[in-house]
């Protein structure tokens, strides 16, 4: 198993329980409002029609955290953005 950090294993854990493509929610309101200005945490699908530079989408096959699903999921998300 690749090195990873605990935060890095909770925030996979918390992406797969909202389904939703989101920042680290740090547990409470007033924690979230204090790193994202927001009590909740940034969604970031949402956001993607803010981005102004090239994006490249790249996915492995053999990928056993990331379903080939979730990649279409957020391709199409990008397209729908306009994101370049």
């Amino acid at each position: 198993m690749p090195a990873v950090s605990a935060h890095t294993v909770l925030h996979l854990f918390q992406l797969m329980d909202s389904e939703r493509f989101r920042m680290y929610d740090y547990g409470s309101a007033a924690a979230n409002q204090a790193v994202y200005g927001a009590s909740q945490p940034t969604d970031i699908a949402a956001n993607y029609h803010h981005l102004d530079v090239p994006v490249d989408l790249m996915a492995g096959k053999q990928d056993g955290v990331i379903s080939p699903e979730n990649v279409y999921r957020h391709l199409h998300a990008l397209k729908a953005s306009n994101a370049k």
